[in-house]
């Protein structure tokens, strides 16, 4: 991923169940490396490069980001919305699955000695 920036938020991880702190990467609004919480302002106008490139209508926007879990190094994608400007809700996409795979199987036991 190029230029992006990061969403602190408490996340309840779809892949193993743990809820806590994420860092979710996310290309939109000004692109300056930048770390948001929930409840803070995106300054649209801001200089340099930004997706999309003109402010939308209302401030209103709704977004991807990607995270991975810190207890199981798994991966994942949220959905994220911006209402006034502000960065109102990030929730779990269940619908998208992530790049890294789920471990596999133990294989099965042998009926042979």
């Amino acid at each position: 991923m190029g230029a992006y920036n990061l969403l602190e938020a408490e996340l309840r991880c779809p892949r193993c169940g743990t809820y806590g702190p994420a860092d979710i990467e996310f290309v939109f609004g000004p692109l300056e490396y930048r770390t948001y919480r929930l409840g803070e302002v995106v300054n649209w106008s801001s200089r340099g490069p930004r997706h999309p490139s003109q402010p939308p209508p209302g401030g209103h926007y709704s977004g991807e980001g990607y995270a991975e879990c810190r207890t199981c190094q798994k991966d994942y994608w949220v959905e994220i919305t911006v209402a006034d400007s502000v960065l109102t809700e990030v929730v779990v996409d269940p619908s998208r699955p992530g790049h890294i795979p789920d471990d596999p199987p133990p294989p099965a036991p042998s009926d042979t000695p």
